[in-house]
């Protein structure tokens, strides 16, 4: 028993090889906790603190990443607001009533002026005015140059109808934007796809800027035998049109007032188109949403004036829509005027005399030559206006 005792106590005795590794084995693991790490000796010509640069690098990196984005994201707000208040133009409202003085270049008018001519010339063609256009403007590049400027891309988008049928149409543009006082701001537009523009573009080259407008001016209004076709006649042709015709709307019936026009033929020709209008009320379905869509000349020519002072006549087209009595559908007609007009300022002219009338109507217009008193006109209008509103074959006989 004492034998196997003893053998089994020697059996559990460590070897001495064994008990010389562990004490090795601690004595390093001894040394790792006691050195304290990144103090490496550092060599000449390097940089001890790289890391931090680095990371110093990514986080500027990031920042300019995120001034990148809110750069782009503001120069699409600016540059689809200002594009598309560019190309209302050609909207019902703002058609003729833009002028040169609007834009800081020429580059701008030309876009605008470009489009306006553009549906015009559409009008004609396709003998309808276009319902109000849908402009959409998207964002395509944008470049920060090195004069501080940004370049930026843009597509226009105009969406019309006939009253028939859907038509789209897109331009390119290229759109300058320059910082004020800490803001960005659009300060120029140029075409970069209409042909019309860009040939226009190399011909006005080296003009000044009043003898760009004027050639703009001549060369959007082709087609016409008129030597001044600047758009401000067109304009006031386009705005007393919009008084005269006014009267057809019911809501205006009541105030086609002698006093609203300087001639007995201005008040003719509204109190025409009221007598028309009273006769659709009467029935139960008055004329609705009429109104004037563009204005396209035909002749202007110089004419004597015995008060003094320019005057211009001139023939134009009026083209105008309105919602048929007792139907829902929009109808378009052309009405040929004849107008004289004064000059008023270095380039603006105000409308003096406008006639717009069926042939009965225009035999009452030269009856009232032998009414040498204004008043009397004005009562003689009223008495036979009915008349002649029946004899053109727009009321019926028994309504006399």
């Amino acid at each position: 028993m004492k034998k196997r005792i003893k053998k089994g106590l020697r059996a559990n005795k460590p070897r001495q090889w064994f008990a010389i590794a562990a004490a090795v084995f601690c004595l390093i693991f001894s040394a790792c906790f006691m050195t304290e790490p990144g103090t490496e000796a550092v060599e000449p010509g390097t940089n001890a603190a790289e890391p931090e640069t680095e990371q110093g690098e990514e986080t500027e990196s990031r920042e300019s990443q995120k001034k990148n984005i809110s750069l782009e994201r503001e120069t699409r707000l600016l540059v689809e607001s200002y594009v598309t208040d560019v190309l209302r133009c050609i909207e019902d409202g703002n058609m003729r009533t833009f002028r040169p003085q609007e834009f800081a270049t020429i580059n701008g008018y030309l876009v605008a002026a470009s489009m306006i001519d553009d549906r015009v010339t559409l009008e004609e063609q396709q003998g309808t005015g276009l319902l109000t256009p849908r402009i959409t403007v998207g964002l395509l590049d944008c470049q920060e140059q090195e004069d501080g400027t940004i370049l930026a891309g843009a597509e226009g988008n105009i969406f019309y109808s006939d009253g028939h049928f859907n038509h789209q149409i897109v331009h390119r543009y290229t759109v300058t934007l320059a910082q004020s006082e800490g803001e960005w701001h659009c300060v120029d537009i140029d075409a970069r796809d209409d042909e019309k523009v860009l040939a226009l573009k190399e011909k006005i080259a080296g003009m000044t800027y009043e003898e760009q407008i004027a050639y703009v001016e001549k060369e959007l209004q082709s087609g016409t035998d008129a030597e001044d076709t600047s758009l401000s006649i067109r304009q006031a042709i386009f705005n007393y049109a919009e008084t005269t015709f006014d009267s057809v709307n019911e809501s205006r019936t009541a105030e086609c007032s002698p006093e609203d026009y300087e001639t007995a033929n201005g008040y003719l020709a509204a109190k025409y188109y009221q007598t028309l209008q009273e006769y659709y009320i009467e029935k139960g379905y008055p004329i609705k949403d009429h109104r004037v869509l563009g204005v396209r000349l035909k002749t202007v020519s110089p004419m004597e004036s015995k008060a003094g002072g320019e005057r211009l006549f001139a023939v134009a087209s009026v083209q105008c829509s309105y919602t048929e009595p007792g139907l829902q559908t929009l109808q378009n007609y052309y009405r040929e005027t004849e107008v004289i007009l004064e000059k008023a300022g270095d380039s603006e002219y105000r409308v003096v005399e406008f006639n717009s009338i069926g042939a009965a109507a225009y035999e009452l217009k030269e009856a009232l030559r032998a009414v040498p008193d204004r008043e009397e006109k004005n009562r003689y209008i009223d008495a036979h206006i009915k008349e002649a509103v029946i004899n053109d074959g727009l009321l019926p006989m028994d309504n006399k």
